[in-house]
């Protein structure tokens, strides 16, 4: 089935209505005040809060991202001819048409890498009735005393980025994005950012932001939202302007970066690219053609979880974010625990098992796992644990290979780079066969 899904900028944009009734047309509105189909944005309110300005061509690349991200979360993959691959046609209003025109093939092939759907993007010149959102609070608004923006989902990685960016003397944005309303990522990013602010001795901003399409009546929803992450590079994107920084950092660790499918059933739904190196480097391109001026930095690309939590700057606050950071794929599993916390770790999720791998390298775990990894596992709940000692079984077997890495996507650069992601995904294996003991 094909999907239109249609960008409208302004209160004069009557594109939308170029399309038929009978297609399946998606709305994603900007700038048109009581919308039914305005997203929830929080961004622009705590820009303007903090008397921080949007950048327009920023805010272009939002749009963007969130009207992909639309499409990802409002069109169910039951629907599908194969029950995964959909077929997506993205109408983007934009100022400079033809520069965005220049950078069409890499959206194309970049929003086709991340989610494993059909994209073709239409760029047109954009109604001048949209204005740029303008803070609404100069006078009353508490600015904002940093130099460098950095992504914080609540976990051990982002949380660890936070500690050395402060031991190195920076001043960081942390900029989180959870769905309105809260659920596990929002608590979890709560709570590792009290703890944070209180082992140190500065009040470390953080910008918990929403972005939530419309639900309700009509509209589908997916739950694999492989599109997610192009909306919290956006919103990082937009706070790096506001802020007047020229970085993004995004910690992760290298060998989850990758991703490779453990086996190769396991190529399809469970392979997230959030921050998989050829996205990374399409969407670097696609900043530096449109002259956005912001550079992706991930510090930790070369090393495991593990060595992070080694070689962390600060080894009193690593020791606290083991207690409050959360890492796992399944944080409501506990819920159905008699008694259980609803944000725990779940102790079998492929997250999990990498986890425990990371701690237990150099210190005692005090991470609270639901269950652990034993025979008495159900089927389903064994997956990720079967499947992990099947690769390092192969592994052991036949050797590592680089075509192990390149079975998740191509590896920009020269013999030297791709070595190096390849001997994080050796050592990465390595930390994990710990756990599993094989």
């Amino acid at each position: 089935m094909r999907n239109h899904i249609v960008a409208i900028a302004g209160p004069k944009d009557k594109f939308a209505n170029s399309f038929k009734k009978s297609d399946n047309v998606i709305i994603v509105p900007f700038g048109i005040e009581g919308h039914q189909d305005a997203a929830d944005i929080s961004m622009y309110d705590f820009l303007a809060e903090h008397q921080m300005e949007v950048d327009p061509l920023a805010d272009e690349f939002f749009q963007f991202a969130l009207s992909a991200y639309t499409g990802d979360v409002r069109v169910s993959r039951s629907l599908a001819f194969d029950g995964w691959t959909r077929e997506f046609h993205l109408w983007m209003p934009v100022r400079n048409q033809r520069k965005w025109n220049a950078v069409k093939t890499h959206l194309e092939n970049l929003l086709g890498f991340l989610t494993g759907d059909h994209w073709s993007i239409y760029f047109r010149e954009r109604d001048d009735s949209y204005v740029t959102p303008e803070p609404e609070q100069k006078s009353l608004g508490i600015p904002i005393s940093a130099d460098v923006v950095s992504l914080f989902s609540g976990g051990l990685d982002s949380y660890i980025g936070a500690i050395d960016l402060i031991a190195k003397n920076k001043k960081p944005l942390l900029v989180g994005h959870h769905s309105l309303g809260g659920g596990p990522t929002s608590v979890a990013q709560k709570i590792a950012i009290s703890a944070l602010n209180k082992k140190s001795n500065i009040d470390t901003p953080f910008f918990r932001l929403w972005v939530s399409p419309k639900k309700g009546k009509f509209r589908a929803s997916e739950i694999t939202t492989r599109g997610r992450s192009i909306l919290f590079i956006a919103l990082g994107v937009v706070c790096s302007k506001a802020a007047n920084s020229t970085k993004l950092y995004i910690p992760e660790n290298g060998f989850i970066s990758l991703n490779v499918p453990l086996t190769a059933s396991r190529s399809g739904s469970f392979s997230t690219r959030t921050t998989h190196p050829y996205y990374i480097w399409l969407l670097q391109e696609v900043f530096n053609y449109l002259k956005i001026g912001v550079d992706l930095i991930l510090p930790y690309k070369f090393k495991t979880k593990g060595e992070m939590i080694e070689e962390c700057l600060d080894q009193d606050k690593v020791n606290l974010a083991l207690k409050v950071t959360m890492s796992c794929s399944h944080p409501g599993v506990n819920r159905w625990v008699s008694g259980g916390n609803p944000n725990a770790h779940c102790g079998y999720c492929v997250p999990c098992i990498i986890r425990k791998g990371a701690i237990i390298r150099s210190r005692k775990d005090p991470t609270k796992y639901s269950y652990k990894l034993n025979k008495n596992l159900s089927e389903s709940r064994s997956q990720d644990y079967r499947t992990f000692k099947m690769a390092i079984d192969r592994m052991r077997t036949e050797g590592p290979s680089l075509l192990d890495i390149l079975s998740s996507g191509p590896i920009p650069g020269d013999n030297i780079i791709k070595q190096s992601h390849f001997d994080v995904y050796r050592r990465g294996i390595e930390e994990a066969a710990k756990v599993l003991k094989v």
